[in-house]
């Protein structure tokens, strides 16, 4: 999990506005982070927020002819660039440049101070193409519109004025182009959301690994639903590990369950999406799948086995009470030491981690509603990558048994509603709602 002394990398984005450039640097950058790497998004727009306003952010100042904007734009990428820097000369692994960096010249200079700075960085441009209209007017209205550009701002104006600042940036915008930038420049561009992806001088296992991640992505809008297995005997008896079946309460949770799900396909998110459209991952394990008997029929059902428990190893059948007692954690123990901290002849959260990759490869793929049936620890783990907590929050998190979290994440923010099932009294209740800002942070405030 550590992967602090890997050679450092950076992924620059480039591409006209509305094409989802945001949206790909924060998603690639919760994905590493979430890895176990020291990555850090720096979005030039934030930085023209924070030294410029907003008030002057309108389509005027992007105009390629407005010499005095032009000025304070460079500017602003140019300290986004020297902190980028920074922050890989003290410790960071992958650094994202979030900007347009649409002229060839722009782009060429970036290399050259990269390569003065830190000749063995590795620089790769991630490049967003898109000229599917519907696309980018989805885009103009579902994350632009959000964006701390406009807030307070009628949404028809908003709209107008961002489609001007689109049109200032085609009059200068030069696709990625080898024969200009030179044959060994690397490069990824995605065109059409995914329809299409092209590279050039990828190589290595951690670039190998984004373009697989990118391959996944889609700007489709889901919900995706973390479940908890039903109570079972261990469970009740306060012992961890094991493979046993649902108690009476678990067994009622898992009628509630299939209830809870039909209100959503009629009154809620999924009453959309055809029956056949929603899919279930669940785990290969007794009370995961009585859990889902009820709704099987009513969805389509996958069991992973990469959705399994935690392995405690020889604590399997344990009460908490015996684990403390004979494999008592070492002292002075910090955050990141209990993420590497492994069962005796089990696994820790960071073989978790690494183990529930495939899944969040799956799970980003999916452009229809995901139901994951599985357990404690494995939903904490998936929680901290959606919700983007930090991996060595992990287990301090909770996901109470009896839980349904229901998660529509998006550029700006991270909209979660959770809900706690009562098996004893037959309510249900809605626990918390929230929205948090996933703006990244200023890296000199940090």
């Amino acid at each position: 999990m550590d992967k602090t002394n890997r050679q450092s990398l950076v992924i620059s984005l480039c591409g006209l506005p509305a094409r989802g450039k945001t949206y790909l640097s924060r998603t690639l950058n919760r994905y590493l982070v979430w890895l176990g790497y020291n990555a850090r998004v720096f979005n030039i727009g934030h930085y023209r927020r924070s030294i410029v306003g907003t008030s002057t952010c309108k389509a005027d100042f992007f105009d390629p002819s407005n010499e005095e904007a032009n000025a304070a734009r460079e500017l602003c990428a140019k300290e986004a660039f020297e902190d980028l820097i920074n922050f890989l000369k003290t410790g960071g692994n992958v650094a994202i440049f979030d900007g347009t960096n649409t002229t060839a010249k722009r782009r060429m200079n970036i290399r050259k101070q990269l390569s003065q700075e830190l000749p063995e960085a590795e620089l790769i441009w991630l490049e967003s193409i898109c000229n599917d209209d519907v696309v980018i007017e989805d885009n103009i209205k579902k994350a632009k519109l959000n964006s701390p550009d406009y807030a307070g701002v009628d949404p028809e104006q908003a709209a107008t004025d961002f489609r001007r600042r689109i049109e200032n940036y085609q009059r200068v915008y030069e696709t990625i182009d080898s024969k200009i930038e030179g044959d060994d420049i690397s490069y990824i561009k995605i065109i059409d959301i995914g329809r299409q992806i092209l590279m050039r001088n990828i190589n290595g296992f951690l670039p190998c690994k984004i373009v697989s991640f990118l391959m996944n992505l889609h700007v489709e809008d889901a919900p995706l639903y973390l479940v908890r297995a039903g109570e079972c005997t261990n469970t009740r008896e306060n012992r961890i590990g094991g493979d046993t079946d649902l108690t009476e309460e678990g067994k009622q949770y898992a009628e509630m369950l299939k209830t809870f799900f039909e209100e959503e396909k009629k009154r809620g998110d999924l009453r959309d999406f055809k029956p056949s459209q929603i899919k279930i991952f669940t785990s290969t394990m007794v009370r995961a799948n009585s859990t889902v008997e009820r709704m099987k029929q009513d969805f389509q059902l996958f069991h992973m086995k990469n959705l399994d428990e935690i392995n405690v190893g020889l604590c399997d059948g344990m009460t908490h009470e015996q684990v403390r007692r004979e494999y008592p954690l070492p002292e002075n123990m910090t955050k990141h030491d209990l993420i590497l901290h492994q069962f005796p002849r089990g696994e820790s959260y960071a073989d978790l981690i690494e183990r529930l990759e495939p899944v969040i490869h799956e799970l980003q793929r999916s452009k229809t509603p995901v139901i994951v049936v599985s357990h404690h620890s494995v939903l904490k783990c998936l929680a901290a990558y959606f919700a983007k907590h930090e991996i060595d929050e992990i287990p301090n998190l909770e996901f109470p048994l009896n839980c349904i979290v229901k998660m529509r994440p998006d550029v700006y923010h991270r909209n979660e509603t959770r809900y706690i099932l009562d098996p004893i009294t037959g309510q249900s209740t809605i626990q918390e709602t929230q929205q948090k800002d996933l703006l990244v942070k200023d890296f000199r405030l940090l």
